[in-house]
């Protein structure tokens, strides 16, 4: 389905053979320079295509296009054929553990408690007809024109979703004002995990703190659903105020020769050119006179 779908960027898909037999069918996205797993814009902790053991990285260089793709829990072989192979954190805490313990260890309990009192009267929402549609698509708005392009793969967010939630593996919790939504979450599930995948929240509602109520919220809803774990992924910086950092998910660029070295040529010329401006400003900085100069 992700394959056929239309898309507001380019989409292809290669069948990869080794020796004549087919090994992987693989799906790209076109994301700023470079190429992405569809499934990887869907959510990142599904394999980025469907391949035969140990081919996954093989059948990407096959290719022969710089592609991104991340979100794995095990470390790429060694033997792989990538440029770049790098970890990030990965924040997420049992659904048996004391949240509110961590949170003031954290120093984010306070924060937590003045959200729950600003947003007195507001209520939660589970599971509503068209409510991951709400949160994608706010998202999206909100987001489009972000230089990093992360919901250039909205459409395939929307198609995923409502095929996920048919099947009970994804949730959308939002939190109404009036009967109003006024922030979205949404969430896969992944083995017992809950997975922290889609957010959006109404800047109007910015002062009473409606994002972090609905996380604080999603934390107990996940917890009285009998989840092992709630899982905030990795990157962006806020996620340690919630959850304790557990292991890390990986990330890997594999990219052709001919298109590697004037992608690490360019980004050296900028690096020295940065570097250079940097000098000049340094050269003209302000500084305080001393009283002999003054004099």
């Amino acid at each position: 389905m992700l394959l056929k779908s239309p898309a507001r960027t380019r989409k292809r898909i290669a069948l990869v053979s080794a020796d004549r037999q087919p090994v992987a069918v693989a799906g790209l996205l076109r994301r700023k320079w470079f190429w992405q797993p569809i499934v990887d814009g869907v959510c990142s902790i599904r394999e980025a295509m469907p391949a035969r053991n140990g081919y996954l990285f093989t059948a990407l260089a096959a290719l022969g296009v710089d592609v991104w793709t991340g979100g794995y829990e095990t470390r790429p072989p060694l033997d792989a054929p990538l440029r770049r192979c790098f970890p990030l954190p990965t924040y997420r805490i049992s659904c048996t553990a004391d949240f509110e313990s961590y949170w003031r260890e954290a120093g984010s309990l306070k924060t937590v408690k003045t959200a729950r009192t600003r947003t007195r009267g507001f209520a939660l929402e589970v599971d509503a007809p068209g409510a991951a549609a709400w949160v994608i698509r706010n998202w999206d708005l909100k987001w489009k024109d972000h230089p990093a392009m992360e919901t250039i793969a909205a459409d395939d967010q929307l198609l995923a979703a409502e095929y996920y939630q048919a099947n009970g593996r994804l949730h959308s919790l939002r939190l109404l004002h009036d009967g109003e939504p006024v922030a979205g979450h949404t969430f896969y599930v992944h083995r017992r995990s809950l997975v922290y995948t889609c957010t959006y929240r109404d800047d109007r509602y910015e002062s009473q703190s409606v994002g972090t109520r609905l996380l604080d919220l999603s934390f107990q809803w996940a917890a009285e659903s009998d989840f092992d774990m709630l899982d905030l992924g990795s990157g962006h910086g806020y996620k340690e105020r919630w959850a304790p950092e557990d292991g890390a998910r990986w990330y890997a660029n594999v990219c052709p020769l001919h298109v590697y070295v004037p992608k690490q040529a360019a980004r050296l010329a900028r690096a020295g050119v940065k570097a250079a401006k940097d000098r000049v400003l340094n050269s003209f900085a302000v500084r305080p006179l001393r009283r002999s100069e003054a004099a």
